[in-house]
């Protein structure tokens, strides 16, 4: 008969970070520098901000502060050492530009529940009022840190800063971190002098020459691995000769955990404990590609683009690519614009000699394969129409906005087009003015008049004008 042994896959926290250094006895000082950031604007309700992305940064802060890029130091310590003080010493900073509103950071929200649960991003009146550079401090030190018995400085260096009052934005192309240290006679409790420790710490830390001088004076502690542990996984044995557990993590993307695994047979006090190691997740799922893309071409006041809301919980925003190729391979060089929001329409173009592409991104900067329209309207060149003519709305059915064309012959006249709901009640009313001859659109987004959502279901809208009165149905899709 085979037997069956549990193994028990435990748990517990520890934290590293990572970059590159020169060192004094007692003086660790590293030299850090920063892409120049890139500015793009973004609306959030019915204002338009100022978005500051940094290559290798991240945006973060207090809820309503401006959102600027920070970046990571991760410098390891002496064995045994602590830390005496941190300076950081910054060369003369480079104007970005000026007049400009940095979108501020937004409420934390949970997963499960999407970013469209979350609060409208609302700047603090305190921050955005000031005359005052922000953050006003070019680091932040977290606290050192440990992984695998090294000890790691973990800080938040913060290049970027911004005047609110004056809407001026600079940053720092390079800052240099100077550590004082002093020696102590403790030696970390998880400290083991592995290589394959010193191997994951090497690929992690900012000045990994240090590891050598740390290994001669290190020493491995005998016993269990110390801590409060919490158990995650329990696996029945089959005497098989490899075994896989998906374990989860404390935190999402760089944030460590440690584990180790204890093998229980079945005489109660005898058990087998593995050594601990450590690893973190990574966000490297990008969101699925855009749906319902739909753009009606010559409307009159710019080609008109609307596409589904992302379903992904961790998306951010969408970008928008523009070319006269329709086979283009969306970059940098044909980006136009980036939204939240699942429609726009593009300001310098009215004509169907131009192509569209979009995608999403997540929080991670994860970007999915770029979507091209489903349907196009208005794709031949603009003609005065000779009758009044209501089209079918594209997309349809739509969520969360559909866009309608309609025609107006010369002379004109007061049209109006209202959406009903299947009981016939009035809904929105979107035209009811007099017009000259043309190809219109008109777009709506799920709203009644009083601006808000409305359900699904099927909607009716009619429109009418002198001699004329025409009705068709639209499905809104939630």
């Amino acid at each position: 008969m085979r037997r069956l042994i549990p193994f028990r896959l435990l748990s517990v926290s520890a934290l590293l970070m990572m970059l590159s250094p020169t060192a004094e006895a007692g003086q660790l000082t590293l030299n850090y520098t920063f892409d120049c950031p890139q500015v793009t604007t973004v609306r959030i309700g019915d204002t338009e901000y100022h978005r500051v992305i940094m290559e290798g940064a991240t945006n973060g802060g207090p809820v309503g502060s401006p959102a600027l890029p920070a970046s990571g130091a991760r410098i390891l310590l002496p064995l045994g050492a602590e830390v005496t003080s941190v300076e950081v010493i910054a060369e003369e900073r480079v104007l970005l530009g000026s007049d400009l509103l940095v979108e501020p950071v937004g409420q934390p929200y949970r997963l499960m529940d999407g970013p469209q649960s979350a609060a409208m991003p609302t700047p603090d009146p305190a921050i955005y009022g000031s005359a005052e550079m922000y953050p006003g401090v070019s680091f932040e030190e977290i606290g050192a840190q440990s992984f695998r018995g090294y000890q790691i400085l973990v800080l938040r260096l913060q290049p970027v800063g911004y005047v609110p009052s004056t809407g001026e934005l600079s940053y720092n192309p390079s800052l240099q971190v100077v550590v004082e240290t002093a020696e102590t006679d403790k030696v970390p409790a998880m400290f083991r002098g592995f290589d394959g420790d010193a191997s994951e710490v090497h690929r992690r830390v900012d000045n990994p020459a240090l590891i050598a001088a740390i290994l001669a004076a290190g020493e491995q502690p005998a016993g269990a691995p110390p801590g409060v542990w919490e158990v995650v996984e329990t696996i029945m044995a089959q005497q098989e000769e490899q075994y896989i557990a998906l374990a989860p993590t404390l935190a999402d993307s760089a944030t460590y955990s440690v584990y180790y695994i204890s093998a229980h047979t079945t005489m109660p006090a005898t058990f087998f404990d593995s050594p601990v190691d450590s690893g973190y997740s990574v966000d490297n799922i990008a969101p699925g590609v855009p749906e319902g893309f739909a753009v009606a071409y010559n409307t009159g006041s710019g080609n008109q683009l609307n596409w589904d809301v992302s379903s992904a919980p961790d998306f951010q925003y969408f970008k928008i690519y523009r070319s006269t190729d329709p086979g283009f391979t969306p970059g940098p060089g044909n980006e136009v614009h980036a939204t939240a929001d699942p429609y726009w329409t593009d300001p310098e173009y009215d004509g169907w000699d131009v192509h569209y592409k979009i995608t999403a991104l997540d929080h991670a900067g994860n970007e999915s394969p770029a979507a091209s329209p489903g349907t196009a309207t208005g794709t031949k060149a603009s003609t005065i129409p000779t009758v009044f003519a209501l089209h079918q709305n594209v997309p349809n059915p739509f969520n969360p906005a559909t866009t309608i064309g309609y025609d107006v012959p010369p002379g004109g006249g007061v049209v109006t087009l209202r959406v009903y709901d299947v009981a016939g009640r009035l809904v929105r009313t979107l035209v009811d003015e007099s017009q000259p001859a043309g190809q219109k659109t008109i777009h709506w987004t799920g709203t009644n008049d009083l601006g808000s959502r409305v359900a699904s279901g099927m909607y009716f809208y009619r429109m009418t004008a002198p001699g004329f009165t025409e009705t068709r149905k639209m499905v809104l899709l939630q």
